[in-house]
């Protein structure tokens, strides 16, 4: 299987007996057709495609590392907490928004999604967010006898993380609506997008 990319240098894809571009489906002697989501594909290109796992070890070290060093930056603060929030948030929009933009198939695009969502979803948002530290935080604050910061403590990860992921899907969809609505409204200056 080889990978596809485009390029600027080709007149765009045309289906027998038509008068439009495949990809986008203007039709042809639009301005700047060459120059917009027309894109010529290439089979002279080999696929080079990163292994599921190594995306997933190479973000999870990196976000495992980040989360050590936060911690040994701010030992007063609650930083378990402060990273499953912030990582609540974080992956709610990044799976929304990755969704949003289109699936995970063969092409260039999708197979940057792919990559983004092991390496980035899976891989660094399940290195830096931490449950296990989250149970052993809890549990030692029931072997201390501090019933109250405990339950304070679960509440407030499940609760801040449970709306951090609720604002990150919220932001990601209003995100994804706002380009979809400039690239659908973007007038062509000169042909060139």
């Amino acid at each position: 299987m080889r990978q596809m990319e485009w390029s600027l240098y080709y007149a765009p894809p045309v289906a027998p007996g038509s008068s439009s571009c495949l990809p986008c489906g203007r039709p042809l002697g639009t301005p700047g057709l060459t120059l917009c989501k027309a894109r010529v594909y290439r089979r002279d290109v080999k696929e080079q495609k990163i292994p599921a796992g190594l995306l997933v070890f190479c973000g999870g070290g990196v976000g495992a590392s980040l989360r050590w060093i936060l911690g040994l930056l701010f030992p007063a603060l609650p930083v378990t907490l402060v990273i499953n929030v912030l990582g609540a948030f974080a992956l709610g929009f990044l799976l929304t928004f990755l969704a949003l933009s289109g699936p995970e198939d063969s092409s260039p695009s999708g197979a940057r999604r792919r990559t983004v969502r092991l390496a980035v979803g899976t891989g660094f948002m399940g290195g830096f967010t931490t449950y296990s530290s989250f149970a052993v935080g809890s549990i030692e604050l029931i072997q201390d006898d501090a019933w109250g910061g405990f339950f304070l403590y679960a509440l407030a990860s499940l609760c801040l993380g449970f709306v951090a992921c609720f604002l990150g899907v919220w932001g990601a969809e209003k995100t994804a609506s706002r380009q979809a609505f400039h690239v659908k409204r973007q007038p062509e200056k000169g042909g060139i997008r």
